[in-house]
């Protein structure tokens, strides 16, 4: 628990104690308002690979045709349309998500998967 001042410039958990303590570096997220700090206590595990990325994980997640809506669950998101403009989009345009019903991307059918 931090129970100093906040100084400007100093972030809450100190990065050199961090790493002095072996744990992994924090992680900050903000989202349409909300902002999340993540705190780790444990030692960062020796040679294995970081945790996947949003755009990894929602593409190892749609093997298989999923709906925004499960895309959004996955995430924990609770709205489709940021997961659609934030991630969704950005993958079809760079050619690594696909759509269902190309040609109808507001249908209510329409799902995405990995190519």
């Amino acid at each position: 628990m931090y129970s100093g001042l906040y100084e400007p410039g100093r972030s809450v958990a100190d990065e050199q104690g961090i790493r002095k303590a072996g744990l992994k570096p924090p992680v900050f997220e903000s989202a349409r308002g909300q902002f999340r700090a993540t705190l780790y206590n444990s030692p960062a595990p020796d040679g294995k690979a970081e945790e996947p990325t949003v755009s990894e994980r929602i593409l190892e997640f749609c093997d298989t045709p999923k709906s925004k809506d499960e895309i959004a669950d996955l995430l924990e998101i609770n709205t489709s349309y940021y997961v659609v403009t934030k991630y969704l989009h950005p993958l079809v345009k760079a050619g690594t998500l696909a759509m269902t019903h190309p040609d109808k991307p507001k249908s209510k059918f329409q799902k995405f998967y990995r190519i």
